[in-house]
């Protein structure tokens, strides 16, 4: 289950935050075969290179392993700002 999840939020960086429906029509009219694949991300707002983990998926393996470290307590915002403190 978390593999699928790491896989779908993954997947659709290339087309995430697009809302104009023609910005959508052109990005994906760029993949016709496998839109749901695109090589190469049209996500206006950031841009990570496709089959690289999204800033969703970096949060998520973050949770779990703070989930795992503590045994199930809230220590989150620990781990948090260790894996991302400047």
């Amino acid at each position: 289950m978390l593999l699928i999840l790491c896989l779908h939020v993954d997947v659709g960086q290339p087309i995430h935050w697009i809302y104009d429906p023609a910005a959508m029509k052109q990005a994906v009219s760029k993949c016709p075969e496998a839109p749901e694949f695109l090589p190469v991300s049209a996500n206006p707002f950031y841009c990570i290179a496709t089959g690289n983990q999204s800033l969703y998926g970096d949060q998520l393996m973050t949770t779990l392993e703070s989930i795992v470290e503590c045994k199930g307590e809230e220590a989150y915002p620990v781990v948090m700002a260790l894996d991302y403190a400047p």
